[in-house]
């Protein structure tokens, strides 16, 4: 269903990606956003890394910043370890930039990708926590809701299960049906 869609875009490709480096990133960019939108994060993630590489070299920073956080949450399900070294990547341009709001967008995607990994993160509560107030304080409520839940799983999956007696199973004996 978004082949049709990928394809249309990328007919203004060649025509502004020769002008400049610039351009070209911001077509890069553009087509990793529809790759991911119509559901093709795998090959949105080639045209993210190109992105990205195209806005340092033109020493965009902050745009580097951003495509890099949109890397970080495409890959995320896929590589986590990956994608927390990315968001890392990722909060410290924005840090120095001073963009502290981004940067602690960054950073509460970089914990989400660790919690998803394959090492528990024994600061994940008290770090989501702290992210979490940050973006609610930010007037991003949606996104402190998302950080506040994704340290749930650290409890979940990590902790001892408890067993259920057998006697609380009541089973009703079986029903026949006569003919």
């Amino acid at each position: 269903p978004g082949r049709p869609q990928v394809e249309q875009h990328g007919a203004a490709a060649p025509l502004l990606e020769p002008l400049s480096a610039t351009y070209q990133a911001v077509v890069l960019q553009d087509r990793a956003e529809v790759l991911v939108a119509a559901g093709m994060p795998v090959e949105a993630e080639v045209v993210l890394e190109r992105a990205a590489k195209a806005y340092g070299s033109r020493g965009l920073r902050l745009r580097q910043a951003d495509v890099e956080l949109i890397l970080a949450r495409t890959i995320a399900a896929r590589d986590p370890e990956q994608a927390a070294a990315v968001a890392r990547r990722a909060e410290s341009r924005f840090r120095r930039r001073g963009n502290e709001v981004w940067a602690v967008r960054a950073a509460a995607v970089e914990l989400s990708a660790r919690i998803e990994g394959p090492r528990p993160v024994r600061e994940a509560v008290p770090r989501a926590d702290e992210l979490a107030a940050a973006l609610h304080a930010a007037r991003l409520p949606n996104d402190a809701a998302l950080m506040r839940g994704s340290a749930v799983p650290d409890f979940r999956f990590h902790a001892p299960r408890r067993r259920t007696p057998s006697s609380t199973f009541r089973r009703s004996p079986p029903t026949r049906c006569a003919a």
